[in-house]
């Protein structure tokens, strides 16, 4: 599942980069959003709304499936029963779960295209439109669950929404249109693995304050069932192999139910309000944003590869997965994808 960026390139997303700075400063120049908060347009029912069955005349089932190269999906099948088109709104991070224990929360977003981009940048909610009669729809999801399994052709439902970093991110990501496995890392980063400094090629999507947070990281999904690594710590063998991460909290490990146990946690901005992030954190991360769009940009679309693998390989191909024992999972040469196979998927 990597992408092979075409001739080209690297100038079209150094361009893509710098409208990123601009929709996350529209962010900070905005009041603080509540978790998960997307306006959608007037009128137009949501794609969890759709799912949970709440719209007159619509009917939808959604099930998980690998698009684009083996790049996990969510594929939406709509029956709509009137004689008018219906536009469904697609916020970014929708979550939804399978009924399986331990498999992951998805976070799907709308599907790329110069319209979508462009509704992305401009701050609003894009939509898919639904013709009378059945139709498909595939769109692009994401891992919020580094440690968790992932079963193809499941049944999903909604949950609650992504906290706004998790959003934002993502519509930072659609609108710089990095593809699918930077995608994947900058939410990964989110959830999971929060290191300062970010790495130079997700650091001007990630809609936090990445020192701060790295320090103080928090859930942006609202599934308490599960422990981000973040939480837990690594222990090696003698031999030097992995073992995969050892929960520090055995009692919220226990916990399997993928169905959420609470919202997901705002970082507090020190008065007890509960805003997303502090107004000096916004300040912050506009700077990071700039300097890091500014880096990109000199350095012509190189980005520096990410820390090398727990075995110590260099070249894109299939190696012993770090975080389950007896599978293996595909290292593209910079980090490692969502792409498994044999042994328990992680």
């Amino acid at each position: 599942m990597t992408h092979r960026p075409p001739a080209g390139a690297p100038a079209r997303r150094t361009a893509r980069l710098v409208l990123v700075t601009a929709v996350l400063g529209l962010v900070v120049a905005g009041a603080p959003l509540a978790a998960g908060a997307q306006e959608a347009p007037a009128g137009a029912p949501t794609l969890a709304q759709v799912l949970d069955g709440e719209v007159a005349g619509v009917a939808a089932v959604a099930t998980t499936t690998s698009i684009e190269d083996g790049d996990m999906g969510v594929v939406l099948e709509i029956t709509n029963d009137g004689d008018d088109a219906v536009d469904v709104a697609i916020p970014f991070g929708t979550l939804v779960v399978t009924e399986a224990e331990g498999d992951q929360t998805l976070a799907v977003t709308p599907p790329s295209s110069p319209e979508v981009i462009d509704v992305a940048a401009s701050g609003g909610t894009p939509t898919i439109e639904v013709e009378p009669g059945t139709s498909t729809h595939d769109l692009p999801a994401y891992c919020t669950e580094l440690g968790d399994g992932y079963s193809g052709d499941a049944p999903v439902s909604p949950i609650a929404p992504a906290d706004v970093a998790l959003a934002e991110t993502l519509r930072a990501a659609t609108v710089a249109d990095v593809g699918h496995t930077t995608t994947q890392s900058a939410v990964w980063w989110l959830t999971d693995e929060p290191t300062a400094p970010a790495p130079d090629d997700i650091a001007p999507l990630l809609a936090v304050d990445a020192e701060a947070f790295a320090a103080a990281p928090y859930r942006v999904i609202p599934d308490t069932g599960y422990t981000p690594l973040w939480m837990r710590e690594e222990v090696l063998p003698e031999d030097g192999g992995s073992i995969g991460p050892v929960v520090r909290d055995e009692e919220a490990a226990a916990i399997l139910d993928e169905r959420f146990d609470g919202p997901a946690s705002p970082v507090s901005d020190g008065d007890g309000s509960g805003s997303a992030v502090g107004p000096i954190l916004w300040v912050a991360l506009i700077g990071l944003v700039v300097v890091a769009t500014v880096a990109i940009a000199t350095r012509a679309g190189r980005s520096a590869p990410a820390a090398l693998p727990a075995l110590g390989a260099q070249r894109p191909g299939w190696y012993p997965d770090p975080w389950a024992r007896g599978g293996h999972r595909y290292w593209d040469g910079q980090r490692w994808t969502t792409q498994t196979m044999g042994g328990p998927h992680r």
